[in-house]
């Protein structure tokens, strides 16, 4: 196929901008990208017309759909983004919990040193009704190991 064939199998949609390629595509579910044999050289349409129009894709970078249809091949609905900038800006189920501020109970996350985020009131109160549930075992246990108690109390002071 040469450019001129690749051109004319782009359809342009004006209402909202896309230019939707009709030719051969690839992929899978919801996710399928134009894509053709240039010069031999099995090529994705999206990215030879981000090459063409917008310049070289950097090593490491991905191309994004900014209008979100895969098919679409218009240079300005394009952006080179890192795999990880990509996927979060997508509607996956990674990128919407990503985008959560609340757990699923309304308490605010608190961001850890590590970069993941954590709910704290959530944790007192799973340890609340975990400490409720067997509190029973757990008193049966320091009587029968009177040390068990001990050990805790004494790993838990300075």
């Amino acid at each position: 196929m040469t450019l001129k064939e690749i051109y004319k199998t782009i359809k342009k949609n004006p209402k909202p901008g896309c230019w939707i390629w009709s030719g051969a595509v690839a992929g899978s579910g919801n996710h399928w990208y134009g894509h053709a044999n240039l010069d031999g050289k099995h090529i994705y349409i999206h990215r030879l017309m981000y090459e063409i129009h917008r310049g070289k894709i950097k090593k490491g970078m991905t191309i994004d759909h900014l209008c979100k249809v895969t098919r679409c091949v218009n240079p300005k609905h394009l952006d080179a983004c890192t795999l990880k900038e990509n996927i979060l800006r997508g509607t996956g189920r990674g990128a919407l919990n990503a985008r959560k501020v609340v757990c699923r109970r309304g308490h605010a996350f608190v961001k850890m040193s590590d970069g993941t985020r954590y709910c704290f009131e959530c944790a007192r109160i799973s340890y609340r009704e975990y400490y409720a549930k067997n509190r029973e075992k757990e008193l049966i246990r320091r009587k029968k190991y009177p040390e068990y108690g001990k050990k805790l109390r004494a790993s838990n002071s300075p």
